[in-house]
């Protein structure tokens, strides 16, 4: 297959930058988002490609990737040219058995005494029927991962630190999930599915009374997985174990009920889709259970994020997203957007939403040109929730700017609590959309009849 490519420019000379990638390649978990701990192999060492003996500052690598089917991955150069600042690594161990290749390369060149262009080209070939099942998600990984790496290269090397999204910064962090969001996605479903099921079951009451109790039990157990998907991500673990049995002992008691008791077709049917149902969610929590790690930094939080690209340069992009009225008019839940602080001060600014109700929100990240992001006080937040930061960015893109709205957010950890992220990731979606629609129609030029 072709190589996946990609290119980025980066400030800082080309001796710089290789000495990251190269004299440094042990160290990729240092500012590799992907990477979350690195060790060298073995330095200096003779690799051999082509037939030819080159020498390389070491030999390889051992990455720690965070997934538990492929905890660690041994990268081994094999290719490696100083003068052209060029250098070929691939996987040798730790693979799955599915994946034949897994090799990347790396090639630096001087723009000038104080810019590089890096180059980042990644190869996978895979085999069997397992295999061509995963291709595609594979490639997609790839492609990603090769961005993100291009992008925390570029901040490391221009600023000495990893990049936000290395450290895992919970608004700056773009692109960045949660490793708890398929738990609480899944818990929220299982919500949404019992609130329903219960209520129509109610419901159903009016014509048969033994499903009403069936029915108000269903639609409370709903409520309360819904708060349990809001709590802290130490007790969400430990929660949503009852939760899971709960539903596979569901399943059980419905495969038990219509292998044993002689029901309606039409009754038989439904018990048997909503059984199918619950065990599927059953899936989707044990598996978001397993991705869960206790020590995300990020656990806690809900992460919305969505982008957009608009075939309008950054610049022009800049001035909208700074224009706090503008996006007063947009956002659905606001009325207006008022600057509170003055000229030399942090930014601050005054939000009423549409029923009078006011809060303040206080600028924590400021890249003029780029992005911004506020955190706000919920102490007077209308809504049940506790942590609540936002983040607007542009981006440059092939043609035009790519825009970025990112919001971090905590809920009480209350059925309440529970119940607005729910209704709120249904409605996010629009609302985003809604803004996105608005900063697209001042962007672009008013066509002349």
């Amino acid at each position: 297959m072709q190589p996946l490519t990609s290119t980025i420019t980066i400030d800082a000379s080309a001796d710089q930058v290789w000495d990251v990638i190269a004299h440094q390649f042990g160290r990729i978990g240092e500012w590799a988002t992907a990477i979350p701990g690195s060790t060298t192999i073995t330095a200096p060492a003779t690799v051999t490609h082509s037939y030819v003996l080159v020498e390389a500052p070491v030999a390889g690598r051992v990455c720690d990737t965070g997934m538990r089917a492929v905890p660690q991955v041994t990268e081994t150069i094999v290719a490696y040219d100083e003068d052209a600042r060029t250098l070929t690594y691939q996987a040798t161990a730790g693979m799955p058995a599915f994946v034949t290749l897994a090799r990347n390369t790396w090639e630096v060149k001087p723009l000038s005494d104080g810019q590089a262009q890096v180059t980042y080209a990644g190869e996978l070939e895979v085999r069997g029927v397992l295999g061509a099942l995963a291709r595609r998600l594979l490639l997609a990984r790839v492609a990603r991962d090769g961005q993100y790496l291009l992008e925390d290269l570029k901040h490391y090397a221009e600023h000495g630190e990893p990049s936000p999204r290395k450290r895992r910064d919970p608004i700056a962090a773009v692109g960045v999930r949660p490793t708890s969001r398929f738990l609480r996605a899944a818990l929220r479903t299982n919500a949404a599915f019992s609130l329903l099921s219960g209520l129509v079951l109610a419901f159903g009451g009016w014509w048969y009374l033994p499903l009403l109790p069936v029915g108000l039990a269903v639609a409370g157990f709903g409520l309360v997985v819904a708060g349990i998907a809001a709590v802290p991500v130490n007790q969400l673990r430990r929660k949503a174990i009852p939760v899971i049995v709960a539903d596979i002992l569901w399943v059980a008691a419905s495969i038990i009920l219509v292998a044993e008791v002689r029901l309606p077709a039409a009754v038989a049917i439904a018990a048997g889709v909503v059984a199918a149902t619950v065990a599927v969610l059953a899936g989707w929590q044990t598996a978001g259970l397993a991705a869960t790690r206790p020590n995300d930094p990020l656990a806690d939080l809900d992460i919305i994020e969505a982008s957009r690209h608009i075939p309008v340069p950054p610049h022009r992009i800049w001035p909208l997203l700074t224009d706090h009225q503008l996006y007063g008019r947009l956002a659905p839940n606001l009325s207006k957007v008022e600057v509170s602080s003055q000229p030399g001060e942090t930014l601050r600014r005054r939000c009423t939403s549409t029923n009078g109700q006011h809060w303040q929100e206080t600028c924590t990240l400021w890249d003029e040109g780029r992005r911004f992001a506020v955190e706000v006080d919920t102490s007077a937040y209308p809504y049940p929730i506790t942590v609540m930061r936002g983040l607007w960015q542009v981006d440059p893109h092939p043609q035009g700017s790519t825009i970025t709205m990112r919001f971090a957010l905590q809920a009480t950890p209350t059925i309440r609590g529970g119940l607005f992220v729910l209704f709120m990731r249904l409605m996010f979606g629009q609302a985003l959309a809604r803004i996105f629609n608005g900063w697209e129609r001042e962007a672009l030029p008013t066509p002349v009849d």
